[in-house]
């Protein structure tokens, strides 16, 4: 059977007919070809492929409902792809680790800097304003340049007690 004979067999062109064989369809006869079709082609593309699929076509007779659909789960398996790598190149963090670290560096700060008046309450005593200032100074960035040294160990631990309590 020659590619004129089987695209008037099908309805369509010796040049559509030579593009689909180059995608696999067989050009043997007419009723491989069909089969092929309904199987290999989007719905709206070829009658064979409508009539097999009836319910399919149902569903799919919108031909961009249908790639709007197909879009959609490209797009959705695309983004579930780069979640993953990124979460293989440890690029990811759970956001309830984050939140309790944040607690307990928050919690560490507050704890240190309730602490300065009671560290420094007999230094102050008889000493002029400024140097008691000083002195306050003093402690508050002692305690700031300490959790500033904070790091993911000191936080993972910190994270650990909180969990205990």
């Amino acid at each position: 059977m020659t590619l004129t004979e089987l695209g008037n067999a099908l309805g369509i062109s010796k040049g559509q007919v030579s593009k689909l064989a180059d995608r696999g369809m067989p050009t043997d006869s007419v009723e491989a070809a069909r089969a092929w079709r309904a199987k290999n082609l989007h719905p709206s593309w070829s009658e064979e492929a409508r009539a097999a699929g009836e319910g399919a076509a149902a569903g799919a007779g919108n031909s961009s409902a249908f790639w709007a659909a197909k879009t959609r789960k490209e797009a959705a398996q695309a983004e579930l792809a780069e979640i993953e790598l990124a979460r293989e190149k440890r690029a990811l963090c759970e956001i309830e680790k984050v939140h309790r670290a944040l607690y307990a560096a928050h919690r560490v700060l507050r704890d240190q800097l309730l602490s300065v008046p009671n560290r420094l309450a007999a230094q102050v005593v008889g000493v002029t304003p400024q140097a008691a200032a000083e002195l306050m100074r003093g402690e508050i960035r002692r305690c700031l340049d300490e959790f500033s040294q904070l790091n993911d160990q000191a936080l993972g631990q910190l994270v650990g007690e909180g969990e205990e309590q």
